[in-house]
């Protein structure tokens, strides 16, 4: 998580991530996306817009190496 907030300016506050499989591999393992996203700082007992923004995804082959990263831009909006 500390990599991603110093190589993207913009990761900043509640910062979470969520992974997903794209593929399996031969000899084990999974090719992995993990996508990094902002959800608001909101006030206790307090109306908290449900929008979270995409910061960015990174791309995982099956040794856990990184294969591809993609940072987050306009339209990185998300209404959940």
């Amino acid at each position: 998580m500390s990599a991603i907030r110093s190589s993207w300016p913009n990761a900043t506050g509640n910062l979470s991530y969520s992974g997903s499989v794209v593929s399996s591999c031969f000899a084990g393992g999974f090719i992995t996306n993990v996508t990094f996203y902002k959800t608001p700082n909101c006030p206790p007992n307090q109306i908290c817009p449900a929008v979270i923004e995409i910061i960015g995804t990174v791309t995982l082959d099956c040794e856990g190496n990184v294969m591809n990263v993609s940072c987050g831009g306009g339209g990185g909006f998300l209404i959940i």
